[in-house]
């Protein structure tokens, strides 16, 4: 039977603020970068990393300047309808 290589994965967390526009994406990535390799280097001594991953809107999230939230949120709390519209 093959030997099987193993090598671990670090799943970077962050919180960073929404960029305002495009021309921050590039500052965005060098600091995604640079997690990447205080995360390969830094654990080296004890795995061998080859996957980093991040959270899905890391480099840009969507922002919505002019939408309120509130909003929408009333309606998580509007009765559920049964069928024949009888409220649950």
């Amino acid at each position: 039977m093959p030997e099987i290589t193993r090598y671990f994965a670090a799943a970077c967390q962050t919180d960073l603020p929404c960029l305002r526009d495009r021309d921050a994406i590039p500052a965005r990535v060098g600091q995604l970068l640079g997690m990447v390799d205080r995360a390969v280097v830094g654990y080296e001594p004890f795995f061998d990393v080859k996957l980093v991953v991040f959270p899905e809107f890391v480099h840009a999230a969507p922002i919505l300047s002019q939408l309120r939230a509130e909003a929408y949120t009333g309606l998580y709390t509007r009765p559920i309808l049964r069928p024949g519209g009888r409220p649950s």
